[in-house]
């Protein structure tokens, strides 16, 4: 048994052992020895670790090379990490012209090419021939994704019908690109085994062959509605996400007298709207056609009026399946409305920019709601510190892990211009809110912050003199706080 007298040893041992599980270059060191499996889950312990553990995770897992004609990294591989190496390409037009033929590509040793299991490709497309001539070449055994990340022209054509090329465009399960229209129809047609895609600028294309996709991203400016309703009804029993990001602004007339009319997608979980005033979404949210939603995002269009409060209104069903929930709050938002509808949210995500009292009414609301996960921007707000300990308040009520970024209202100056001195404004955003002092209510403020995972204030103006008193405060008490600038 131990004795009394080695009982506070003991102690300055835990002590010096918990000091050390603090330190960046000790958690590094034991981490570069951890099975991947068990650094995924030593990142769940807490924040730091998590930091660390994800810069680590991603140094082993992506073997990175620069170009496609150079590899000048050192070949850190052993039995331990090799089985989750990938190979992300990249290239650009520094290149020398012979690496768009093929002929000046790099060559991986072969203990590389045994262990590889995803390439990932951002390239131009120009390149796009060599590089898939290239993965052919490779022995690549247990090679099973590759991701493409197109940008450049869309003049260039791709032939994927022979043997190789059509072996390898099955192992193309994610592709990303903005303009290459005449290369997408292309990937879609001999690409079957596509799970993601991401495009913009083109019209939809054809996407029977891509009975296996699971997240589809569109940004783009349809003709009509109906070309959207297509594109869904050829994937909607596969699809898992769905994005629609479309930025309309002159053609809004024209594209709401088409109905969004989708099919029932059984699979879809996630689903984020841009411009959703136009898709008159209360008529789709459903459970007949979404029965498993759990994360809805709304954004409205750029210049769009769209009021959420109005939105929440005409909705006619509950929905207690969805638990996360993003959105742009107007100054006449009903909270009370949406806790009604989605009953189960746990994770919300949203934007306010109207007045101290309103808000305040709104925050206390959101306690209805069992939050575990909260994200909370104040717009162009804040302009005294009464203002700032009113939402802090109510926010370190909530329950679960939160964070907050704050925006100091922007200043407003009038200058004389023209012959007849009229008075023309100017908004000024850095360093509108000016702390004069750190006195007893900015630190009753600050204090709020303790419930915080993080707290950013932006353009929030102070001295030299005062922002030294308030980083010493933040460090004495631990706070979770950063000032940030828009500028």
């Amino acid at each position: 048994m131990f004795s009394k007298k080695r009982k506070p040893k003991l102690d300055k041992d835990l002590s010096a052992m918990e000091l050390a599980m603090t330190n960046i270059l000790i958690l590094k060191a034991i981490f570069a020895q951890l099975p991947i499996q068990e650094l995924k889950i030593s990142r769940a312990v807490c924040r730091l670790w998590n930091e660390v553990g994800f810069k680590e995770l991603k140094d082993r897992v992506i073997l990175s090379i620069g170009k496609i004609c150079t590899f000048t990294d050192p070949l850190l591989i052993n039995a331990k990490l090799t089985k989750y190496i990938g190979i992300r390409m990249e290239s650009n037009r520094s290149c020398h012209e012979e690496c768009s033929t093929g002929m000046n590509l790099i060559q991986l040793p072969p203990n590389v090419q045994q262990v590889v299991e995803e390439v990932r490709i951002q390239t131009s497309a120009e390149y796009l021939a060599a590089i898939i001539e290239y993965i052919n070449n490779c022995a690549f055994p247990i090679l099973d994704y590759i991701s493409l990340k197109i940008s450049g022209c869309n003049a260039y054509r791709l032939d994927l019908t022979s043997h190789q090329n059509r072996r390898t465009a099955l192992l193309i399960k994610s592709i990303i690109t903005q303009y290459p229209s005449t290369l997408l129809p292309t990937f879609l047609e001999n690409c079957t085994n596509l799970e993601v895609l991401q495009f913009e600028k083109n019209t939809p294309p054809s996407l029977v062959k891509c009975s296996n996709l699971k997240f589809l991203s569109y940004s783009g400016v349809p003709v009509d509605m109906s070309v959207i309703n297509r594109m869904l009804e050829q994937v909607g029993g596969s699809l898992v996400e769905l994005e629609l990001r479309n930025k309309l602004f002159s053609m809004n007339q024209r594209l709401t007298r088409t109905q969004f009319n989708p099919p029932r997608m059984p699979n879809l979980t996630t689903l984020t709207v841009f411009a959703a005033e136009l898709y008159q979404l209360e008529n789709v949210l459903s459970t007949k056609l979404l029965p498993r939603l759990k994360h809805l995002s709304l954004k409205p269009s750029t210049g769009s009026t769209f009021a959420v409060d109005n939105f929440l209104q005409n909705l006619y069903e509950f929905h207690n399946g969805i638990e996360s929930l993003s959105y742009e709050a107007s100054t006449q938002a009903d909270v009370r409305q949406a806790v009604i509808l989605f009953p189960n949210v746990k994770n919300i995500e949203v934007r306010f920019s109207s007045g101290a009292a309103t808000n305040r009414e709104m925050l206390e609301q959101y306690r209805n709601w069992d939050i575990q996960r909260a994200k909370v921007t104040f717009i162009t707000m804040i302009s005294s510190i009464q203002e700032m300990v009113v939402f802090l308040e109510a926010m370190s009520t909530w329950r679960g892990r939160k964070t907050l970024s704050l925006f100091s209202a922007p200043v407003v100056t009038f200058e004389k211009s023209g012959i007849d001195s009229s008075r023309t404004a100017r908004r000024s955003f850095a360093g509108t809110f000016l702390f004069t002092e750190f006195g007893e209510m900015a630190k009753s403020a600050f204090l709020f912050c303790k419930s915080f995972q993080a707290v950013e204030l932006f353009d929030f103006g102070t001295s030299d003199v005062v922002r030294r008193e308030m980083e010493e405060f933040i460090a004495i008490e631990k706070l979770p706080i950063k000032f940030k600038s828009t500028s």
